[in-house]
């Protein structure tokens, strides 16, 4: 028997109903292209794929931020010889302190106040590193620089393992890899590591290897440092070439294969 207009009507309001308080299926993740963040991609950014000691996420992986962050360094260590920085404080007047200037200084955005701070740079035509900016490093911030071996792990960021500062021996053993004792390998932005036997202030010594992009490194190039303070004098700082160095009447001093208290060239890891 046929049902009457006024059944038909609640039956479609209930089928309606059923229907419209009935919870939506989970969306996909498997297609969505904005995953939320999840334990899983939190400890990714924490990696250490090439077990360094430093978070991949404040690596410089792209060699477009790698050349503009050397460039940077080198031109930021030079310009202290014409203009020191006043942001470069006088107690952190050594070789190690002038490194660690340069480095924060170059991953820095540099924007018209940093710029209009800096008048004596010898090259500001420079873009800044892209995938992060000092002091927000990723995972790091402001504690860039590592004190000890060791693979990188999440517990590093809440104890002492990253420090705003280090010594020499720190900087070359833990924030550097090792290129050798020969000019093969060695690029604009690495440094020179030296044994300091004797010195209890300065039992390392470092140098910055100024460079040529445009062609191989050579003798002929040069390196900047910081001599250090020594009794009541502050130190100077001086730009030599690898072809004097070898003349120097100390032979300590030759950057030279057979010379035990040269340590050789070293690369910042963030850029291997």
């Amino acid at each position: 028997m046929a049902s009457s207009p006024k059944k038909y009507f609640f039956l479609v309001i209930a089928i309606w109903l059923v229907q419209s308080c009935s919870p939506e299926p989970e969306p996909s993740t498997t297609s969505e292209p904005n995953v939320p963040i999840t334990s899983t991609t939190r400890l990714a950014s924490a990696s250490d794929l090439d077990a360094d000691g430093f978070p991949d996420a404040s690596e410089l992986d792209d060699e477009t931020d790698r050349r503009n962050f050397r460039r940077w360094f080198v031109s930021i260590a030079e310009s202290q010889l014409y203009k020191e920085d006043p942001a470069w404080r006088q107690d952190d007047h050594d070789c190690a302190g002038l490194i660690r200037f340069a480095y924060r200084e170059s991953l820095k955005q540099h924007d018209s106040k940093w710029l209009g701070s800096k008048p004596f740079l010898v090259d500001a035509a420079i873009a800044d590193v892209r995938k992060y900016n000092y002091p927000k490093v990723p995972l790091l911030q402001t504690k860039i620089f590592r004190t000890r071996e060791g693979n990188f792990e999440e517990t590093n960021l809440a104890d002492t393992t990253f420090a705003v500062t280090a010594l020499a021996a720190k900087l070359r053993s833990y924030n550097t890899v090792f290129l050798g004792k020969s000019l093969e390998h060695v690029q604009p932005g690495d440094l020179l590591f030296y044994l300091n036997t004797g010195d209890a202030q300065m039992p390392q010594h470092s140098m910055v290897f100024l460079g040529d992009s445009r062609r191989p490194a050579s003798f002929d190039d040069y390196v900047i440092y910081h001599t250090g303070p020594r009794d009541d004098k502050p130190g100077v700082l001086k730009k030599v070439r690898l072809a004097d160095l070898l003349k120097h009447p100390d032979e300590r001093w030759h950057p030279a294969p057979e010379n035990r208290y040269f340590l050789g060239y070293y690369r910042w890891k963030i850029l291997d």
